[in-house]
């Protein structure tokens, strides 16, 4: 099995599609796209949040399913930003399976949006769901 982490390995890999995407930094500056669980400072912004991994180890054959929020937000009233931003991320994620590096990826989609509006009444908040089911190579 691979040494990596299976969470990380897709945490980077979204990570790097996305900056890699125009359609995506058009709206979000490739400095606002992060790896960390905080509430960010400069917005728009997309931050990869934790991830969480099922080690489904079955017989003779190893897959590890792994959960990711992307975490979007907007300094803004409406949903309109955030949303557009998710439109950008969906384009990216659905335009094929991931490749990561030490695994095979045997299926990765974007499961499900959510949009709320913060209590501060400033900021919206956008939560993009992806599921990847990956095998380790090596």
């Amino acid at each position: 099995m691979s040494g990596t982490e299976p969470s990380l390995a897709v945490q980077k890999t979204l990570r790097s599609r996305l900056i890699a995407s125009s359609a995506v930094t058009a709206l979000v500056t490739v400095g606002n796209v992060a790896l960390d669980a905080r509430r960010p400072e400069a917005m728009p912004c997309i931050v990869i949040g934790p991830a969480t991994v099922n080690f489904m180890d079955c017989f003779d054959v190893f897959f590890d399913e792994v959960f990711c929020d992307l975490h979007l937000w907007t300094n803004e009233s409406g949903l309109s930003s955030v949303k557009e931003i998710a439109g950008a991320i969906r384009a990216v994620i659905d335009a094929s399976v991931l490749t990561i590096e030490g695994f095979r990826v045997v299926n990765s989609k974007l499961a499900s949006a959510r949009y709320v509006r913060d209590p501060d009444g400033e900021h919206v908040h956008g939560i993009l769901s992806v599921e990847a089911i990956v095998q380790a190579t090596s």
